[in-house]
């Protein structure tokens, strides 16, 4: 039974969306109405560890609206941050866990159009950072 905790490795290999116990399903949509809301979650891995076994990692989410071929800054959302300040005391990166991030963005305030979600991870320890984009297309209510 995976409720409630920590998959060992294999079982995350056989149940990639579930994590402690919750059960994530994928959406492959990429358009949504101004009443959807975008929801991600996604994994830090191999994040590098401060002295007391946790990460200083920082998250942070910037839209971007794309006219024709330019883009142009839309907003941005508080960062998110995952170090010893902010982890259960429990939380071992030895022991296997995972950063476990995610943002939800209500779509009300979007203008129909073209969008890229980018998101910024910055391992504060080790100095590293990548970007990843998300594109998605909102339309109508």
């Amino acid at each position: 039974d995976s409720r409630n905790r920590r998959l060992n490795f294999e079982e995350q290999l056989d149940e990639p969306y579930v994590w402690w116990g919750t059960k994530l399903t994928p959406s492959f949509r990429t358009s949504f109405g101004r009443r959807d809301k975008l929801s991600l979650t996604f994994v830090v891995y191999n994040a590098a560890s401060a002295v007391d076994d946790k990460p200083d990692v920082e998250i942070q989410y910037a839209f971007y609206r794309r006219e024709d071929s330019a883009e142009t800054f839309f907003v941005r959302t508080r960062p998110q941050h995952f170090s010893a300040d902010t982890l259960r005391r429990e939380f071992s990166l030895s022991s296997g866990d995972l950063v476990l991030a995610g943002q939800e963005m209500p779509l009300a305030s979007f203008p129909d159009g073209h969008y890229r979600l980018a998101i910024t991870v910055t391992d504060k320890v080790s100095q590293k950072s990548i970007t990843r984009d998300v594109v998605f297309d909102v339309a109508g209510s």
